[in-house]
């Protein structure tokens, strides 16, 4: 059978992968497997789809069904049976995504970019609002900070725009943490990791959280028992689900290719988690960083800013 075929080529495959399989002959069946790759099962009624991002099948369901490597599901339109490669079943419970179809439109505006850049400032206030209590204190996640305090060296893992969030950050963590902070590549570490401190810790910055070449430093630094956390725009992305640790963005769906208002707020997050780290250590420094002060006036200068595009429009 086709299903017999395709357990038979999966035992016999290597690397990174995600098949959506389709019998000519049975086209109501998909048979899907996946492996280091972003594979999602998007749930309807009657109907059920496959993508590899959720924002993809927003517009149809916001019920979803997370596939791991090495996991053969059958999917048809009333059912989903998740197996692994020798066909034993997995029980897996769907979530409810936390998007919404105005957080796709452009609404007026003619491109995403465009759009993402003028969220930038309600994207502050959602961080300022995410990361401090009612009193105004900061506010990190105790076993995040506690993964800060325990080791000797940070590692930030990223790719491109997240790397420079990473490298506009470093100074920053390594004052207010006391904690030497040392940047990589992960296309770069993917294949081979420098000498490593006796205690370290690795920071994986991804805007959505699916980052390939990141997510394969991830897997080694779990197979090192490496602790680890992913800071990212997307819950319960690969790189979210597979790290000891996350902070969210809480930046909203960034459609357009080149990021904007992730970046701010990859910057921002990271000022947060050292500001928490800086003062739970009493580093003064940090206790006399003002964040949520200085958080508030980058976003009233970011809409100055802004109101003023017509006049600085090329």
């Amino acid at each position: 059978s086709v299903l017999e075929a395709f357990k038979k080529a999966l035992h016999i495959i290597r690397g990174s992968y995600a098949f959506a399989l389709v019998d000519s002959q049975d086209p109501e069946v998909i048979y899907v497997a996946k492996n280091k790759s972003p594979l999602l099962i998007g749930l309807g009624e009657g109907y059920n789809m496959v993508c590899s991002d959720a924002m993809a099948m927003i517009r149809e369901t916001n019920q979803y069904m997370e596939i791991h490597d090495q996991e053969l599901v059958i999917v048809k339109a009333d059912s989903v049976e998740v197996q692994d490669y020798d066909g034993n079943s997995r029980e897996r419970a769907s979530y409810t995504a936390e998007l919404d179809l105005s957080d796709i439109g452009k609404g007026t505006y003619p491109y995403y970019m465009l759009k993402e850049i003028d969220e930038q400032p309600t994207v502050m206030r959602k961080l300022i609002q995410a990361y401090t209590d009612e009193a105004g204190q900061v506010v990190v996640d105790p076993a995040i900070i506690k993964a800060v305090q325990d080791a000797d060296r940070i590692y930030i893992l990223a790719a491109g725009t997240s790397y420079h969030a990473g490298f506009a950050s470093k100074k920053m963590l390594e004052e207010l943490t006391d904690t030497p902070v040392e940047l990589g590549i992960s296309s770069e570490w993917g294949y081979g990791m420098p000498l490593l401190s006796k205690k370290p810790l690795f920071i994986f910055i991804s805007q959505s959280g699916e980052t390939a070449d990141s997510r394969q430093v991830l897997v080694k630094a779990n197979e090192m028992g490496i602790p680890s956390l992913t800071v990212t725009n997307v819950p319960g992305s690969t790189l979210s689900r597979e790290a000891n640790h996350t902070m969210l963005l809480h930046a909203g769906p960034e459609i357009a290719v080149a990021s904007t208002k992730a970046y701010t707020a990859q910057i921002a997050a990271l000022a947060f988690l050292a500001k928490a780290v800086g003062e739970a250590n009493g580093n003064t420094k940090a206790q006399a960083f003002d964040l949520v002060h200085e958080l508030s006036i980058v976003a009233q200068s970011i809409e100055s800013t802004l109101s003023e595009k017509e006049t600085i429009e090329a």
